[in-house]
């Protein structure tokens, strides 16, 4: 009888036990978040009492040449800025007269200032 009798003793007080446990861990977040918000921001940094201020001067850039030596290289049509991208040398080996044609091509093509009309490319 004093078996039965502790082990509902010892059930209740554990669901007493697991109850409050859980109330608890329920209303925690709460409370932090409450405490959280009664917390005050930090105020903004100061201005400060003088802005420096650089060269109101624009540097004007010198455009790189088209020109070429004599017998151009993959290297020498690669530097040229014709189009907003380097042109770049296929894999391959090297067609006589093929880089001279390119750059024939190319100084035409800029010569003419009109970067819609490619028939100098084609």
């Amino acid at each position: 009888m004093k078996v039965k009798h502790a082990k509902k003793i010892c059930q209740k007080l554990s669901a007493i036990s697991l109850s409050l446990l859980f109330v608890w861990t329920m209303n925690a977040p709460v409370v932090l978040a409450q405490q959280e918000a009664n917390k005050k921001a930090p105020p903004p940094p100061a201005m400060p009492k003088s802005i420096r201020k650089g060269e109101n001067k624009v540097k004007l850039v010198k455009p790189v040449q088209t020109t070429t030596s004599k017998a151009p290289t993959d290297l020498e049509i690669t530097m040229l800025r014709v189009f907003p991208e380097p042109l770049t040398p296929m894999s391959g080996t090297e067609i006589k007269g093929e880089n001279l044609a390119i750059v024939a091509a190319l100084n035409a093509f800029k010569a003419k200032g009109n970067y819609e009309d490619i028939s100098d490319l084609t």
